[in-house]
């Protein structure tokens, strides 16, 4: 059994993304194990622990208008989604269709991953998948911003995290998130 304390981090109701309460761990292990996570659902994204904004900023393109962005959007914390929480992500498709990944999933798939499988956006998802297949992990985390959850880099990441989950009961994805405890 896992003993920590829950603290209230986010309740905004405008969310068009998600309307539900995010509760922060404060004094839980740096891995929190499947079991632990349902026996404390009552609350989604788990806090591990603060990331540095160097170590964020690292994470991103090298364009100056992302970095500005993700420096201004400071402090980070690192957290864990399950399939519930990464399908609650925020993500704007390339022709500017705004939603939640759970709803944006099979048009991501259909017009830029299926629709021509030697594009760019179709060869990416195929590595991120099968990194996540050979380490159940990635490279690099992706960026989650504001109390909306809106992904700022890692689009393809997020979309590979969710479509992995279907395959990978118990998945946990590690974000940066503007968020601490």
């Amino acid at each position: 059994m896992v003993e920590c304390h829950l603290a209230k981090v986010d309740v905004e109701g405008s969310n068009p993304f998600s309307r539900s309460i995010v509760f922060a761990a404060l004094d839980a292990p740096q891995a929190v194990t499947k079991a632990a996570r349902d026996e404390f659902r009552v609350f989604r994204m788990i806090y591990l622990g603060q990331a540095g904004t160097e170590e964020v900023v690292a994470a991103t393109p090298a364009d100056p208008k992302t970095i500005e962005r993700t420096e201004g959007a400071a402090p980070y914390g690192i957290w864990s989604l399950d399939a519930e929480d990464i399908g609650d992500v925020g993500c704007q498709l390339p022709d500017g269709t705004m939603g939640a990944v759970r709803h944006m999933y099979k048009r991501w798939m259909s017009e830029w991953i299926d629709h021509d499988p030697t594009s760019r956006h179709a060869t990416t998802h195929q590595r991120l998948l099968a990194a996540l297949r050979e380490r159940g992990r990635f490279d690099v985390r992706p960026i989650v911003l504001d109390a909306g959850r809106q992904i700022h880099d890692g689009k393809h990441r997020i979309f590979a995290a969710f479509e992995y989950t279907e395959t990978a009961p118990g998945f946990l994805l590690e974000v940066f998130w503007n968020r601490t405890s």
